[in-house]
């Protein structure tokens, strides 16, 4: 079935060869061949995602048993197929999204296409354009009305194949209820179920598909839970983080009555509760030891679940029930890919083949199909097939202490064919920064670093996400603070373990990153040689006057919790550039609403009046991060330069004919 390869090649703008270096750029950059891929319910096909070129992904339909394709779906524009779902044997539900520049990434526009495994009846189901959007090759059916709203997939209904559940969200304001819908997946005609009791809610279904609970969040930030009967009925409010002391995440349900929550303790990671809507009894589930779980998996029963997926160090699967079919095959699996990380994504609705998914630090990504009742794997494709594992970067799991005693987690990227001492080194920092972290897997950008020499160092500092609510609570209003007392303490750490050669660091970031970028340079300059910033926050107070997150309510009541509003000035490298005395780099995107390129003017010309004329790259087109090919390959051209001349080979070279 390595046939599958060579079935999608009519569909990419490029195979791509075997990988000629480890140092080659331009292979490391180019794009998968395909993003995800999935079972059909009765297992006679198989679909993916399939980039072409940086305007375009579309969805292709492959026959199991031949591997021939027997559709594509593509959009008439410059737009791309994002999710796709099975909603029954032969016909698929997508959504679309668009890269309007403003941030690194194609967003989710909310409009819904429906088409057969065939190619037949590709219909508009949903959207604000469904008069333009019309996918190539669509059919004549009647289409429904043009909706100023976006609507996202809930659920599937059992024993109805014509229908889905989606959660319909108006544009008409951040006050607008939304409300959860029945969709006809062949003519787009929807019925009301429910609408939300609060504004912006996402929903959860039971067993059986009833609309059971609403989750929204208030505009000062709490999470607010609501529950109504399986039969219908009013809506009433069973949660609120203001009163309970913490947010409570619900997961699924595991009965009629009784639903799994991540909830938020005092301390330590997030407890997975059970908790009986009829009672109100909860019940302690499983307590993780080190990271949150993350993930459900889905089993082979419909709705059922099997395990969590928790990220202490490595991927790990925290199994619900160890005797279960689906964890004897998750605990097969793993002893059949030593050192990767694999899960079933998907069951045929028997129960006799899955589609796995395989991926490491060094391996970009693997599907197998994997028959369950003779245990054989079957090889269906790589995402990128240019790529050796054998000669990636292994990607180290970390854990060190603060300076006050907290442990922090995080990661150290290694060259390939180099003894881990006196290493020169990026440090860097993961944007967001709340709610995000940095996991183990393939990372081409750390992949990149690591090919030209430099072991990278990502360290999980207070106010990433993953480790609970308090360690990311700790974090606010914390940027300049002790955030970045976290940044330095692992610095110092790969100092003082002799991995990092002390005279060669740099650090370098994105977004939050950038700016952490340079408030290490201005706050902890004698660890770093160089610094970079890109697409960075560097004024805290024009967050509050710029940007996208500054234009709702909810991202205003982020800003006042995260951030507040003093000592921004204190807090901002803008402010701070006389303090910076080490080379600095900064990149941003001219269109960027995430944070806007009045940032780097601001700290170009800061640095400039400093005497610290800054290395400068701005795109025209780019938004909150480079997107297009041939801009990143500017981009980490020009950056690898930059690191070459201060903690590289170029350095070195200098100093010894000095």
């Amino acid at each position: 079935m390595k046939a599958i390869l060579a079935a999608l090649l009519p569909f990419l703008s490029a195979a791509g060869a075997p990988l000629a270096s480890a140092s080659d750029l331009e292979t490391l950059l180019k794009r998968p061949t395909f993003i995800d891929m999935k079972i059909a319910p009765d297992g006679r096909h198989l679909a993916a995602t399939v980039p072409q070129g940086d305007d375009r992904t579309v969805l292709v339909v492959l026959e199991r048993g031949t591997m021939r394709p027997t559709s594509v779906l593509q959009m008439r524009g410059k737009e791309h197929i994002d999710q796709f779902h099975w909603v029954s044997d032969s016909r698929l539900v997508v959504s679309v999204a668009i890269r309007d520049g403003m941030l690194d990434q194609p967003q989710a526009t909310g409009e819904l296409y429906g088409v057969n495994a065939d190619g037949s009846a590709a219909t508009p189901l949903f959207g604000f354009r469904l008069a333009q959007g019309i996918p190539a090759g669509g059919s004549n059916i009647r289409r429904p009305q043009a909706e100023q709203a976006s609507a996202f997939l809930i659920d599937t209904l059992p024993g109805d194949e014509r229908q889905v559940l989606v959660n319909v969200v108006p544009w008409a304001g951040e006050e607008a209820h939304s409300e959860v819908r029945r969709l006809n997946v062949a003519t787009g005609r929807t019925s009301r179920v429910v609408r939300s009791p609060v504004p912006r809610a996402d929903f959860l279904t039971d067993l059986d598909g009833n609309v059971r609970l609403a989750v929204s969040v208030r505009g000062n930030g709490d999470q607010q839970l609501h529950h109504r009967a399986a039969s219908g009925g009013e809506w009433r409010l069973i949660h609120d983080q203001g009163t309970a002391g913490g947010r409570a995440l619900p997961l699924y349900f595991e009965s009629a009555e009784v639903v799994v929550v991540r909830q938020e303790r005092e301390q330590g990671t997030d407890s997975l509760m059970r908790w009986n809507l009829a009672t109100g009894e909860k019940s302690l589930l499983l307590q993780p030891e080190v990271a949150d779980a993350e993930d459900v998996l889905y089993g082979i029963a419909p709705r059922s679940v099997y395990a969590v997926r928790s990220h202490p160090d490595r991927p790990r699967l925290l199994m619900l029930d160890p005797e279960a079919r689906e964890a004897r095959l998750a605990n097969a699996l793993a002893e059949a890919f030593p050192g990767q990380h694999a899960w079933v994504t998907s069951f045929t609705r028997d129960g006799k083949l899955g589609l796995v998914h395989v991926y490491s630090d060094r391996n970009p990504g693997e599907f197998y199909l994997f028959d369950l009742e003779t245990l054989r794997a079957t090889y269906l494709g790589t995402t990128r097939e240019w790529i050796d594992p054998d000669r990636m970067a292994e990607m180290r799991p970390i854990t060190l202490a603060a300076r006050d005693g907290t442990v922090l987690h995080g990661y150290l990227v290694l060259p390939p064919g180099r003894e881990p001492r006196g290493l020169p080194m990026v440090v860097n920092p993961h944007g967001g920064p709340h709610g995000v972290r940095d996991t183990w897997g393939f990372d081409e950008e750390a992949q990149l670093l690591a090919s030209r020499g430099y072991a990278v160092l990502k360290v999980n500092f207070r106010g990433s996400g993953g480790y609970g609510g308090a360690f990311e609570r700790a974090g606010y209003r914390q940027w300049g603070g002790l955030m970045q007392d976290d940044i330095a303490d692992a610095t110092r750490w790969a100092v003082r373990e002799g991995i990092a050669d002390g005279e060669r660091v740099c650090v370098y970031g994105a977004s939050y990153g950038g700016y952490s970028a340079m408030m290490q340079a201005a706050r902890h300059g004698e660890l770093y040689r160089c610094a970079i910033g890109y697409v960075g926050v560097y004024d805290l107070a024009l967050m509050y006057q710029e940007g996208d997150v500054r234009r709702t309510m909810f991202g205003r009541s982020y800003l006042e919790r995260i951030l507040g509003r003093s000592n921004l000035s204190a807090m901002s490298p803008v402010n701070l550039a006389d303090r910076i005395g080490v080379p600095v780099m900064l990149v941003h995107g001219a269109e960027d609403q995430r944070a806007p390129q009045t940032h780097a003017d601001r700290m170009r010309a800061a640095l400039r009046a400093a005497g610290n004329d800054p290395e400068w790259l701005v795109e025209r087109r780019e938004g909150h991060g480079f997107y297009t090919q041939a801009n990143r390959i500017r981009l980490y051209t020009q950056l690898l330069a930059f690191l070459d001349r201060h903690i590289g080979e170029g350095r070195q070279a200098a100093a010894g004919d000095g």
